[in-house]
């Protein structure tokens, strides 16, 4: 018995450096047997409901997810957050700036 599950927690749509729209690579995912997936477009959620939407679509579960550009000394990072509210204003602002 294979007890294994396929996650992708660090996928990126045309939205951000991606080449598929969330549509598209939830789709994709689905096909592979990606059971649980995260956009993690860079700086921005705007493609978040779309991807789970699409992912809902089949029997995909979606964690939210985005990849922050962040400064630290001597330059900048990039720092993956997962499982936040995407309607929170603060996130909004955060994202903004």
């Amino acid at each position: 018995m294979n007890d294994s599950l396929l996650v992708n927690l660090h996928c990126h749509s045309n939205l951000s450096d991606g080449e598929l729209s969330p549509e598209d690579l939830a789709e994709r995912l689905a096909a592979a047997g990606v059971r649980i997936a995260a956009l993690t477009d860079h700086d921005t959620v705007e493609g978040s409901a779309r991807f789970r939407e699409a992912l809902t679509k089949h029997g995909v579960g979606c964690v939210a997810g985005v990849e922050l550009t962040v400064r630290v000394e001597g330059g900048t990072a990039h720092l993956l957050a997962y499982g936040f509210d995407l309607a929170s204003p603060q996130l909004g602002e955060a994202l903004r700036q």
